[in-house]
């Protein structure tokens, strides 16, 4: 039997490999070219509506996606649209708000969920943070990176709880994304 303790070990491992196998996702997409043009599924056939959902919410993130991402406003999209189809909010709303509450007392090791138009997950917030605040390069005035560590107190339950906050707007998510994608280029481009 499995005690707290090697569950919580257990939980941060696989909040660590998240991060490093959602970057390697980035890496492995920019050859998504190649791997799309010999396949011939017809996804919006696959996922109906949910996929017209997405292309809509795409449509009216436009103005976002281009100031944030001038460069790289297409890979940003391709990494969140597959989040954008399994988006619902009445169920994200719904299915999140217990959770909330278990996660700001407990963190991200006993519980981690998906929340947001991004589904985004607490602790990939959090593996930000940390990569952040240990290359504080990143964090230069002109990207607003300075901000995702900017907390209002240093309670960490607080903390928990703007963290929740800040997941459920879309422009911090889209924040997020940018971090994410400068922090791949930095690990996997620069080094």
């Amino acid at each position: 039997m499995i005690n707290l303790y090697q569950m919580k070990v257990i939980k941060n491992i696989s909040s660590v490999a998240l991060f490093f196998f959602a970057s390697s996702f980035f890496v492995c997409f920019a050859y998504q070219n190649q791997i799309l043009s010999s396949l011939s599924i017809d996804y919006a056939t696959v996922f109906g509506d949910d996929y017209k959902k997405a292309k809509q919410r795409i449509a009216s993130l436009e103005t976002q996606f281009s100031m944030c991402f001038p460069n790289q406003k297409k890979m940003a999209q391709a990494v969140v649209f597959p989040e954008l189809i399994r988006y619902h909010l009445l169920r994200d709303l719904f299915e999140t708000e217990s959770l909330k509450l278990i996660y700001v007392e407990e963190g991200s090791q006993i519980i981690d969920f998906s929340i947001g138009l991004f589904q985004m997950k607490p602790s990939f917030v959090e593996n930000i943070e940390n990569y952040l605040q240990k290359y504080p390069c990143l964090t230069e005035s002109t990207n607003n990176f300075s901000k995702i560590n900017d907390f209002k107190t240093s309670e960490i339950k607080k903390i928990r709880t703007q963290r929740i906050e800040r997941l459920q707007q879309t422009d911090w998510q889209i924040l997020y994304l940018s971090a994410f994608m400068s922090i791949c280029y930095h690990r996997f481009v620069l080094s």
